[in-house]
């Protein structure tokens, strides 16, 4: 099994392969209060989505379980623990749903699903794969990733409410990481559970060193989502992905340059559209100022198309 170490404990492992069960599926084993929002999941996934990107969801949908947990939420929403609406765990193949009046219960589930869709267990290793997150001996890496990429899928595929979306940020960091690394490429590596190569597309336009800060940084913002503190630090780490996210996009627009996939012009011009794309998409409620966040995307595009414009 291949690995890439980025520190000492926090090692991205290669997902194992995987088989394909029949694709010819049944849903008698689904709980029959989900039975329709689980089945219209899985004609609208197989007409968007490749075939060969389905082997997680014909390999897990046999044995799901859906579970109410109506009680467990009213007691986090009152002790204020957390606002989740619902769970997947992927070890035991189990969505726990959290009901609450204010979400619509099928943009809840089709994220949980979608989750189920991207997900893979290895039992001998107790390793849980699922979309771009990995988690063992009690650590996680990728998580933000993982769950901003799942609601823009949801958003993508199930017109799932853009006001709705609770994980905006990361729905926008990794709506940005797909312009870096192509769509088709993008789709695959989720749903086949595989940070691994996700992180090796990166490296072909940033060191490793980056793109663990990168991890890193994501993760620390969605964790500390709700805490009032770390302010200043949140407000930085956000700044430090806007730069990783411009470097790596120039860098691989000079490497299709330097190759003659593009032109010069080419290469200004879709690089101005992406700046803009994350001028407008940051224009959300975030820890930060706006002023500051904008002058921040300023100087770095400043930096990077000076040092592309050196080499050209």
């Amino acid at each position: 099994m291949e690995k890439k170490y980025l520190e000492k404990d926090y090692i991205i492992l290669e997902v194992p392969k995987q088989y394909q069960y029949n694709s010819q599926i049944d849903f008698t084993n689904i709980n029959e209060k989900y039975y329709d929002v689980v089945k219209d999941f899985y004609q609208t996934l197989k007409r968007t989505i490749q075939e060969d990107n389905l082997t997680n969801f014909y390999n897990r949908i046999p044995s799901l379980i859906i579970n109410d947990k109506i009680s467990l939420m009213k007691v986090c929403n009152t002790l204020k623990i957390t606002n989740t609406t619902a769970d997947y765990v992927s070890k035991s193949n189990q969505i726990y749903i959290y009901h609450n009046k204010k979400e619509n219960p099928t943009d809840t589930l089709n994220h949980e699903l979608l989750h189920m869709s991207s997900s893979f267990y290895d039992k001998s290793n107790n390793i849980d794969y699922c979309g771009f997150s990995q988690s063992y001996n009690m650590l996680e890496i990728g998580t933000a990733l993982n769950e901003g990429y799942t609601e823009y899928k949801n958003y993508e595929i199930f017109n799932m409410n853009i006001e709705k979306i609770y994980y905006i940020y990361e729905f926008i960091i990794t709506k940005l990481l797909e312009v870096i690394i192509n769509k088709t490429t993008m789709e695959k590596l989720y749903f086949n559970a595989d940070l691994y190569n996700l992180v090796k597309e990166l490296e072909k336009y940033n060191k490793l060193s980056n793109i663990k800060k990168f991890i890193f940084k994501t993760d620390f913002i969605l964790c500390l989502k709700e805490n009032p503190f770390y302010k200043s630090k949140k407000c930085k780490y956000i700044m430090d992905i806007n730069y990783f996210l411009l470097e790596t996009y120039i860098n691989k627009l000079y490497h299709l340059y330097i190759n003659k996939k593009i032109t010069k012009l080419e290469l200004e011009e879709l690089y101005i559209y992406f700046i803009e794309e994350l001028k407008v998409l940051l224009d959300i409620n975030l820890a930060i100022n706006k002023d500051v966040l904008r002058k921040n995307i300023y100087d770095t595009v400043e930096i990077q198309l000076c040092k592309v414009r050196k080499l050209i």
